[in-house]
């Protein structure tokens, strides 16, 4: 972030905690050094008062129901923390550090027209905006995703940030209302905070989420990009302007720039936005060092988050610069880089090829300001795009697993200049294809009706997929009546899969008049293999073997999944970019991409396909499902 210097990051280290006092990085309160205990699961509530008492330690703050802050004196902070972490009542123990808001100042003059003509990120028709060139197309095709949804009321987006305009005209309606509570004194609703009708505000302690300043500008900008309301001749449109955002102030605004937050702030406003059923966390701002903590909270909301990359200018795969929680890898989490109107990347938004997911409008972004609207900067406003298009996903489908959404947001992306070598996608959002990319006719996004197979559990991953399979009639299990998950595929199973996926989209292939391959005669799958071969789909190897036994690599199924996609939609095409950095040697390494690009396949770890490696049977239930669903939108 451009602002106040901040220290250098380090990651994960426990000690020593009293030069992050020093360095200005952790929270001081009068004086004192707050550190964070994670207890044990297993540590009761006696157990834990036990501990704080022996080391004349008093909780300054409950954060969760497994975290607790304490104050301790600078020059005392080493030593208990060293004694805390000895006792098996403490899982861990942190320093409670200042997290950043992830904007780029840039001091604008303030407007009050109608202002959609300067919002290129949702439509850019090429118009200059303030006077800088564009590229038309370069956006995220809201008018498209618009068609669909606008979103919806019911779908609730956590805004982890700075106190928000609840007056702004352009926010009449977006704000959230908390049912069951009244401003009376009294904690109606259970929750442990009372009178909270709009969120919370984790700085003082109050009720109070609104906006404390014209400086305090930043959560209002950001809640403009998400939910500003559309069609109502005023400001700007949001890019999901007609769902809910819940405020959960957390920055104090102390002259240090438009925000800060402690650690335990943000900590306990995740655990209200879980409690409260949020469908989504928009977390536009950055913490220098891994925290154990935060990443628990991230992995633990369940639902999509959305990271700030940040704007130190640094390439976060390579260094020396790290930003958190956009750098953990989890299902639910994307991370956002920022995208200027021509396509390219602006100099100080944070990078990495392995470290973030995909880019966003961030460079003179229109949105709502304290009583006005302005330009904004920052990977703080790109991230609010991808959860106001993650907003519209949950509003068209909302059984979809969070990590099917935050792995559609890649998938479905386009390829930009600014972004073809500096993300893990190496796209920009794409909001009409993301509704489009998750569009399941025939698998859909629940669980199925037909009874499962005895060694399928009903909560396993491929579970869904699996029985996906069984209801299509793709498969019917082996002669035990079980599916056998675990169990490697081989060439001659996928070629009676893939034979059922066919038939279940309605393409029947003809019997086989010739036998091309001289090891099938045997195999109960010889009637499948001998079909997809008679139309190219199955080939042998150069001695006109089959190998129906052998098992299936991952590239080889991609590469045959790929076969049936263009047999039966008659549409080939060609890789839209080279997704993986292991598969290149492959001679499927093209098939594979494509199978991406059609959403058929996923990796097994950041920019790693693992092309060689054999299949298991749920995973390619898992594969074919999508393929199903990948034909039905191509109207096969």
């Amino acid at each position: 972030m451009h602002g106040p210097p901040r220290p250098a990051a380090a990651v994960a280290q426990p000690v020593p905690v009293a030069s992050a006092g020093a360095s200005g990085d952790a929270v001081v309160v009068d004086g004192s050094l707050r550190l964070l205990l994670g207890w044990a699961p297993d540590a009761a509530a006696a157990a834990r008062a036990q501990v704080l008492d022996t080391y004349g330690l008093a909780v300054s703050r409950a954060v969760s129901g497994s975290v607790d802050a304490v104050d301790v004196p600078p020059d005392e902070a080493d030593a208990l923390a060293r004694r805390l972490r000895t006792q098996p009542e403490v899982e861990l123990v942190e320093v409670d550090r200042w997290l950043w808001a992830a904007e780029h100042t840039v001091d604008e003059p303030v407007v009050d027209d109608p202002l959609f003509r300067d919002q290129w990120g949702l439509h850019n028709s090429g118009r200059p905006v303030e006077g800088r060139p564009t590229a038309a197309g370069t956006d995220v095709r809201a008018g498209a995703a618009w068609q669909r949804t606008r979103g919806a009321p019911e779908v609730l987006v956590a805004l982890i940030d700075g106190g928000v305009d609840l007056a702004h005209p352009d926010l009449a309606g977006a704000i959230w209302t908390i049912p069951r509570e009244a401003a009376d004194g009294r904690d109606l609703d259970g929750n442990g905070y009372v009178d909270d009708l709009h969120g919370w505000n984790f700085v003082d302690d109050t009720p109070d989420v609104t906006n404390v300043s014209r400086q305090d500008w930043h959560g209002t900008a950001v809640a403009g990009i998400i939910a500003a309301r559309a069609d109502d001749g005023v400001g700007i449109a949001g890019m999901a302007p007609e769902v809910t955002l819940l405020p959960l102030r957390t920055f104090v605004v102390d002259g240090s720039g438009p925000g800060r937050a402690t650690l335990a702030a943000t900590l306990e406003a995740f655990a209200y936005a879980r409690r409260a059923g949020a469908d989504l966390v928009n977390a536009s701002w950055v913490h220098p060092s891994d925290s154990r903590l935060l990443r628990a909270a991230v992995r633990d909301a369940g639902v999509p988050v959305v990271a700030a990359a940040g704007n130190d200018g640094h390439d976060l795969t390579v260094g020396p610069g790290t930003a958190f929680p956009a750098g953990y890898r989890l299902p639910n989490l994307v991370s956002v880089t920022a995208v200027g109107p021509s396509g390219g990347l602006p100099s100080y938004a944070n990078v990495g090829r392995a470290s973030i997911d995909v880019g966003a409008p961030g460079v003179r972004i229109r949105t709502t300001a304290p009583g006005a609207w302005q330009f904004a900067d920052g990977t703080s406003f790109a991230t609010p795009f991808v959860t106001g298009a993650l907003a519209l996903a949950r509003t068209a489908y909302p059984d979809a697993a969070a990590a099917d959404l935050v792995d559609a947001v890649s998938w479905t992306s386009r390829v930009t200049v600014g972004t073809r070598d500096t993300t893990i996608s190496r796209g920009m959002l794409d909001a009409a294809a993301l509704l489009d990319g998750l569009d399941r006719p025939v698998c859909g996004h629940g669980v199925l009706g037909a009874p499962p197979f005895p060694d399928v559990p009903a909560g396993a991953t491929h579970a869904t997929a699996i029985s996906c399979l069984r209801t299509n009639g793709v498969t019917v299990g082996d002669r035990q009546g079980r599916y056998g998950p675990g169990a490697t595929l081989t060439r001659g199973q996928l070629a009676t899969l893939l034979l059922g996926t066919l038939a279940a989209a309605g393409v029947e292939l003809p019997a086989a008049t010739a036998q091309p391959f001289t090891d099938v005669e045997h195999s109960v799958h010889r009637d499948a293999i001998e079909r997809l071969a008679a139309v190219g789909i199955a080939q042998g190897d150069r001695s006109d073997r089959f190998l129906p036994d052998r098992p299936v690599t991952r590239a080889q199924l991609a590469a045959l999944a790929g076969r049936v996609h263009v047999f039966a939609t008659g549409e080939a095409r060609a890789p839209s970019r080279n997704w993986f950095a292991d598969d290149d040697a492959s001679t499927h390494a093209a098939a594979v991409d494509v199978a991406r690009d059609l959403g058929v396949v996923r990796g097994v770890a950041v920019l790693r396909f693992a092309p060689g490696g054999d299949t298991r049977r749920d995973q390619a239930a898992s594969v074919l499902a999508r393929l199903l669903d990948a034909l039905a939108r191509a109207g096969a």
